[in-house]
């Protein structure tokens, strides 16, 4: 063998032997990595959180579920101070919210007419013309499985938005998409509670609060109330733009045995706002 093929063969084999070598290293070296507390996987990429949801009348994974599906914590949500309706969906795409009042355009006590998606809104009302406020809505509200329910901004576990018709799964009113509202259930694990004050300009108080009390080893029950009020500063005589909300809720949970549960809840409001002449 000639030295120059000579030297070529062992500059082949050194960069054989080299190359494995190197792949062992890198492995090696991302290994502590996933040792040392790295986030769970889920479906083959690191990193991503497992979400459940349940907007398609079943419990799976918000990454598995074929609708367009926007999904925010309770935690999160108080976190951030968000209470009321417009401000839980303001970061939410496609979505756009106005306030109850009489002064809002559309706006009205049914909480889905007060909601836009995708740009759709309320078609002409049954009666005399086009009224947004008596018009059949085209987004709707479910708060803890009930079609417009009350108590959907305090104690919350999580809120879904769906966009696009759903009509197949929920029905009437549901042709821009819906809105559901999850608040927490009783646990039978432990006993705790939460609450917060905040006060704001225009004498705004809001005082909210929730305790879980477990009752022996199959009983759970979880109380939970929300106040709000904002009256000083800008209304006048006639008291326009006033309110005064009082919520309260009461959920109460049985586990006899591991393949049977009850789950009872009471929900209440009273919502007083005054919309006098301007």
């Amino acid at each position: 063998m000639r030295p120059k093929q000579r030297d070529m063969l062992c500059a082949l084999v050194c960069v054989a032997y080299v190359m494995p070598a190197s792949v062992f290293a890198q492995t090696t070296d991302t290994a502590p990595a996933a040792e040392a507390g790295a986030p769970s996987t889920t479906g083959g990429v690191q990193g991503i959180q497992e979400i459940i949801v349940t907007a398609e009348r079943r419990v799976g994974d918000v990454q598995n579920v074929a609708t367009a599906v926007s999904v925010r914590s309770g935690s999160e949500l108080a976190a951030q101070g968000k209470y009321l309706t417009r401000q839980v969906l303001d970061d939410i795409p496609g979505v756009s919210v106005v306030e109850n009042g009489s002064r809002n355009t559309g706006s009205a006590d049914v909480q889905g007419t007060n909601i836009t998606i995708r740009g759709i809104t309320p078609g002409e009302s049954a009666g005399a013309g086009f009224s947004q406020i008596s018009a059949t809505p085209s987004t709707a509200v479910y708060v803890d499985g009930v079609y417009e329910g009350v108590g959907s901004g305090y104690d919350l576990d999580r809120v879904e938005v769906l966009r696009g018709p759903q009509g197949t799964l929920y029905g009437r009113s549901a042709t821009a998409g819906v809105v559901a509202f999850h608040t927490r259930n009783p646990t039978l694990s432990e006993f705790n509670g939460n609450g917060s004050f905040e006060y704001g300009s225009y004498d705004l108080q809001h005082y909210t609060g929730a305790v879980n009390i477990p009752v022996g080893s199959t009983l759970a029950v979880r109380l939970a109330g929300d106040y709000r009020d904002q009256g000083e500063g800008y209304f006048g005589e006639a008291k326009r733009g006033k309110r005064k909300r009082l919520n309260g809720r009461a959920k109460v949970l049985w586990e006899p045995t591991d393949g049977l549960s009850v789950l009872l809840g009471y929900a209440y409001e009273k919502d007083r706002a005054f919309s006098g002449p301007s």
